[in-house]
Order: structure tokens, then C-alpha cells, then sequence
């Protein structure tokens, strides 16, 4: 027959059995069989009275090491009868103290009886002197067949068992109280899916001294058991130690443990973590008490809770589109737009297609799109026109639209603007500084900017080191890029040798930019300048030796001389003999060259006068250059000493007259 026991009753029954049973002299020898056990177990499993067969004697089992109580009955009995005096509870209440509930006990337990052993009988009528009463008030219901064992749900509650001497027991569960299995077992059929999920079999016992003197340290060893196959996650025990007790030693094969205080003593924790199946964890506590006071260690401990999940999955295509592309572009450059279509969804898609503006206004047929898949299609755009340039592009399933998505493009393109300054006036020769600024007014960057100009003719370019470089009329620059809305300047020099107008053309060139071009215009003014250079023969020479005079006629100037008058004069005694250089009219004392038509800047003419004296001295030379343009009279004097093998030193010099006569 079944019976419901409130969870109080439940526990004054144990109550009441430990105080009934606890003299072994009052209880007699039977060979009836083995009484009802009670077995609590801090693996959360629920509390169950179950008869088993004939014993030897009736006992009370309370091991000093053990963390399971055991408590058997007469063989006799086969009736469990609860005490009824007022007496007997309050030997009970001496006994057992009071401790409180880690967990809140359900309203009632089934208790169930097996069909091969007799019927635990627990009376239906309350009785009024009883503290304790078994029964919630109702009428006990016969068994019915196959009926479950209502348990409270256990996971992840403690559990605490007291000895007689105030220590905590632990109860290993075992097969004959609750059949479990370990892990999880997930199966489906038919689309019909089934999950069992157990939690791990953790048994946690605790050993040592009942009895420990002032001054002595007692061991007291906890260990935790895996017994199943699922691993225990976050396994997790405290205790804790009056403060009038000192703890000599703690330890622990696995995990970490740690002391945390506390305003009346010491909070110890063990923090096991993971515990494998069949693994064993051990946490060893020494304890020296320093005062002759008892005290409880109550261990509590918790694991990482299971659950169930059950997976549903509801299916629907969700189709996305995606378009890759640039922002921004510049003139002239062509870029790769990719458009994307991706089925997001747990769902097939039929029927998909995807329209592009511009490109495919009218629609590409992508058919199917699976779970996951993607169709991918590529534009290849060229920007040909500065602005904005729009791409739009659609995808809809069975004529249904489900995604669109737009991008704008902006064309963005360099322009530029060159400007050319210089003197307006200059005179020939003299160095000219011209300086360019190159602008960018338009919306992007100007790239690989390169600046080209071309001299005026006959111009000479200045490097660096002021070196004057001839024949180099075009020159360029590489300036790199040139923001918008921002200037780059230079400067270069040069020296114009033309006279009249010199113009400086300049042109700009940059990647996806007009070429721009600027000119400047300089008015030069050209000056022809001559200077007359002569070399006279070194030394003296003799009478009959021929000298021979260097003439050198320059014109260092930027303009061209013209109608030049060469003549070569000698002092008395010396006659020219012959000329090079130019054809030259030989008359006494001098000689007369033919004009020179013209010598351009930078030319020059040599004009050799070759001599010969009659007379030992010294004789002077004179060399007249005369032009008309420009107005110029140069002369130059040298004068050598002709001498003979009897001439002495005290010969004196032939002075030249006005008219060139010699005195």
C-alpha cells in the first residue's frame, strides 16, 4: 500500500527510530528479516523506505568513517510503529539537534512497498499526544499499480546527516535507491527528436575524529567520487571553522583551495572545478581547537546544474543583397562593382531573380538559391562623366520583392591651373628668375603632376650650382600631387642672350587631368662690349729675328658688334713683314686690316702682325680697335727690345710720335 508522509513526518520517523533503537540492550535477538533501511545521500537523491529481507539481529549502525546511517529493525516487526509519548519526543529532541534545511522540502513523499515483503504500516489516526505526527490529515490511499516515486527535484540541492555526535554523514547513493543513467542521449526518429539528460553521480564523504583534545590536531579528510560517466562540472564545497579553532593544515589533490574570514571564524572552500568519471578528489583539513568547546563542521557543496534543451527549427529563405563597390572614383579610372546575392535563411529559395541599374535593367534569372549559397555578379564601370553615377540593384523570389539596395558613386576629377611670372624687362646676360604656380580647383587630388617648359632660344638654363648649361631649351619638373583647393610654386633661373622679346612657354600635365599651358614674355635688351687682348713676343729679340704680336679682338657682350677697325702701329725702326688672321694692307710702320663685318657675343678673332727691326732698343707697339656699333676705341701698348751683339745696355727706347713717325 502507498502512503503520503509529509517531509516533517519523514524526518521525526528517522527521529523517533534513532531514539527507539539507539540502547542495543533493549533490543532482542531475532531471525526475522531484515528491517526497513533509510539511506540519505548528498548527491541530491530523494528519500525512500524500502523493506529488504531477513537479518541477523537489530542494530544501530553508526560508523565513525562512514557517510551513509543505516538504521535497522527488529526482525519481528513488521509494523513500523512511531513512538507516542510525550517522553519519547523529548529524548529525541536531546539526541538529535535541530538543523537547518539547505533545501525546501516538498509538500509530500510517496512511500512504496514491494509485493514480496510486508506492508510498512503507519497508523491512520493522528494521535493527540503525539509531537510528531506521520500523517498530513488525510486518509491513506491504497497503491496503485505502476505508480511513480514522486521525488523533490535534487539537482544542484545539499544535503546534510548528522550522527549522534553531531557530526556530518554522507550517503553514496546506490542502484537499489535510484536507478540512474549518465550523460546525455539525444535521439530522433521520424523528425520526433527524444533527449535524456541525467546529472553526473557525485557521492562526497567526509572521515575523521569524533574526539579531539585542546592543544591536538585531528585530520578530517573530505572526498568527492565521480560514479557516473558525464563529467562534473564546477563541483564546488565550503565549510566553515570557529575562530576559536586553528587550522594547522589544508590541502587538496585537485582544484584550488582557500580561506576567506568571516566575523564568527573561518570560511574554507574547495574549488574542484572539473571532475572526470571514476576520478576521486580529496580535500584533507587539520584542525587544532583551542578551547573545550564541540563544534560541527557542516560541509555544503554544489554542482554545475543540467538542463534540457530541446531544438526547434522553423525554416524561411531570407534573401540579402550586398553591393561591393568603391565610393568614390576618379576620372578615367575603371573599377569592379560586385553584387551579391546571399540566402541568409534556413530555407531554400526558388524562383530568384535580381535585377541591375545599370547593366541588367531587365533581370538576370538566378533560379534555385540554396541554404547559405550566393550568386555573385560583377560590373565593370568606367567613370567617363565627373559626379554622381548611381547603381541599383533588386532581388525578388517568385515574382516577390525581398531585398534592394542602391549605391552612389561619386566621379571626382583634378583640374588645374598654371601661372607663369617673371620680369618684364631685362638686359641680355644678366640672370632671369621665373616662377610657376601650379592650382588644383578641383574636387580630388592630382596625381604624377609634371611641369614642362621651353626656353626662349639662345637662353641658358641655371642648374642648382648656378652652372650655366647651353643647348638645353626643355626643361621638366616632377612635382608628385597636388591637393585640392591647395598651389604648388617653384622657381628656376636662367640667362636670356637674345635681344627683343624671349618668350617662356609652360605646360602642366597630371593622371585624369586636363593638360594646362601658361607663357611669359620678357623684353631683352642686348649690348655688344669688345676688349682687345695682345700677346707682345717675350724676351728680347734680335735685329734680325722676326716678332711676332697677338692680337685678340672679344666681344663679351649680348649683342652683336659690327664695322670693326683692326690696326697694328710700330715705332721707328720696325717694319711689318707679314700678317695672319685676316688679309691686311702693309704700309710703313703699320698694318691696316680689312674691317671685321661683324662678331657676335661671345666670339672672338685673333689677328697675328709679324715684324722685324732695323734699329737695337726698345720699341714700342700700339694696337687700335675702333667700331660704330657699338661706339668703341680700344688701344693697347707693348713694347720689346730688339737689340745686337754690340748694342750695350744704355740704349735707350724709340718713342713714337702722333703721326707714328719714331724719335
Amino acid at each position: 500500500m502507498t502512503r503520503k508522509l509529509t517531509i516533517a513526518g519523514a524526518f521525526l520517523l528517522m527521529v523517533g527510530l534513532l531514539a527507539t533503537f539507539g540502547n542495543a540492550d533493549d533490543v532482542p535477538t531475532t531471525t526475522a528479516p531484515t528491517p526497513p533501511q533509510i539511506q540519505v545521500s548528498q548527491t541530491g537523491s530523494p528519500i525512500i523506505l524500502a523493506e529488504k529481507e531477513a537479518g541477523a539481529a537489530a542494530e544501530v549502525v553508526v560508523e565513525e568513517t562512514t557517510s551513509v546511517l543505516t538504521v535497522t529493525t527488529p526482525d519481528t516487526a513488521a509494523e513500523l510503529l512511531l513512538p507516542e509519548s510525550v517522553g519519547s519526543d523529548s529524548g529525541l529532541t536531546e539526541v538529535v539537534p535541530e538543523e537547518p534545511m539547505l533545501f525546501t522540502p516538498p509538500t509530500e513523499l510517496e512511500v512504496g512497498t514491494s509485493t514480496d515483503t510486508p506492508d510498512i504500516f503507519v497508523p491512520a489516526e493522528e494521535s493527540t499526544t503525539d509531537a510528531f505526527p506521520v500523517s498530513s490529515g488525510t486518509d491513506i490511499e491504497a497503491p496503485q499499480p505502476n505508480a511513480p516515486v514522486v521525488a523533490p527535484d535534487s539537482e544542484g540541492l545539499e544535503f546534510q546527516v548528522f550522527s549522534n555526535e553531531g557530526r556530518i554523514l554522507s550517503a553514496p547513493a546506490t542502484d537499489d535507491v535510484v536507478p540512474t543513467f549518465d550523460g546525455e542521449e539525444a535521439t530522433v526518429n521520424g523528425g520526433i527528436q527524444k533527449i535524456n539528460v541525467q546529472a553526473p553521480a557525485v557521492t562526497v564523504s567526509s572521515q575523521g575524529p569524533t574526539v579531539v583534545r585542546v592543544g591536538e590536531t585531528g585530520e578530517y579528510v573530505i572526498t568527492a567520487t565521480n560514479n557516473g560517466t558525464a563529467i562534473a562540472e564546477d563541483l564546488f564545497l565550503v565549510t566553515h571553522i570557529p575562530e576559536w579553532v586553528e587550522i594547522a593544515s589544508l590541502t587538496s589533490d585537485l582544484g584550488e583551495v582557500d580561506q576567506l574570514p568571516t566575523t564568527d571564524g573561518v570560511q574554507l572552500q574547495w574549488t574542484v572545478g572539473s571532475l572526470q568519471s571514476g576520478k576521486t578528489a580529496s580535500w584533507r583539513i587539520k584542525l587544532a581547537p583551542e578551547k573545550n568547546r564541540p563544534f560541527s563542521m557542516d560541509i555544503k557543496w554544489t554542482i554545475q546544474p543540467q538542463t534540457i534543451v530541446n531544438q526547434v527549427d522553423v525554416t524561411q529563405p531570407e534573401l540579402q543583397l550586398s553591393i561591393d563597390g568603391p565610393e568614390v572614383m576618379t576620372y578615367g579610372d575603371t573599377e569592379i562593382v560586385v553584387v551579391r546575392v546571399s540566402n541568409t535563411g534556413n530555407g531554400d529559395a526558388e524562383d530568384v531573380v535580381l535585377k541591375i541599374s545599370p547593366g541588367i535593367e531587365r533581370g538576370q534569372s538566378i533560379g534555385l538559391l540554396p541554404v547559405g549559397a550566393s550568386k555573385v555578379v560583377e560590373l565593370e564601370l568606367t567613370a567617363e562623366q565627373p559626379g554622381s553615377m548611381p547603381i541599383q540593384a533588386s532581388v525578388s523570389v517568385s515574382g516577390f520583392e525581398h531585398d534592394k539596395k542602391s549605391l552612389d558613386i561619386q566621379i571626382r576629377r583634378p583640374e588645374l591651373a598654371v601661372t607663369v611670372d617673371g620680369p618684364a624687362k631685362k638686359f641680355a646676360g644678366n640672370p632671369v628668375t621665373y616662377r610657376i604656380e601650379i592650382a588644383n580647383t578641383g574636387d580630388t587630388t592630382a596625381k604624377d603632376v609634371v611641369v614642362s617648359a621651353v626656353l626662349p632660344p639662345e637662353a641658358k638654363y641655371t642648374d642648382g650650382n648656378d652652372k650655366l648649361q647651353t643647348g638645353r631649351r626643355n626643361l621638366s619638373w616632377k612635382i608628385g600631387s597636388v591637393a585640392p583647393a591647395s598651389t604648388r610654386a617653384f622657381e628656376f633661373s636662367c640667362v636670356l642672350m637674345q635681344d627683343g622679346q624671349n618668350q617662356l612657354s609652360v605646360r602642366v600635365e597630371a593622371a585624369a587631368a586636363e593638360s594646362r599651358t601658361g607663357q611669359f614674355r620678357t623684353a631683352v635688351t642686348g649690348v655688344a662690349d669688345l676688349k682687345l687682348i695682345v700677346n707682345d713676343p717675350p724676351g728680347p729679340k734680335m735685329l734680325d729675328e722676326l716678332a711676332v704680336y697677338e692680337i685678340k679682338v672679344v666681344n663679351r657682350g649680348t649683342k652683336v658688334a659690327t664695322n670693326i677697325d683692326v690696326v697694328g702701329q710700330f715705332g721707328y725702326g720696325v717694319e711689318p713683314v707679314k700678317t695672319e688672321g685676316r688679309r691686311a694692307e702693309l704700309l710703313p710702320g703699320q698694318a691696316v686690316f680689312n674691317p671685321i663685318d661683324s662678331l657676335g657675343p661671345g666670339e672672338e678673332i685673333v689677328l697675328k702682325v709679324y715684324a722685324q727691326a732695323s734699329k737695337a732698343g726698345r720699341h714700342k707697339f700700339r694696337a687700335v680697335v675702333k667700331s660704330s656699333d657699338p661706339e668703341t676705341a680700344l688701344v693697347q701698348e707693348e713694347m720689346t727690345w730688339f737689340h745686337s751683339a754690340e748694342q750695350s745696355s744704355g740704349d735707350g727706347p724709340v718713342i713714337l710720335t702722333a703721326d707714328g713717325a719714331g724719335q
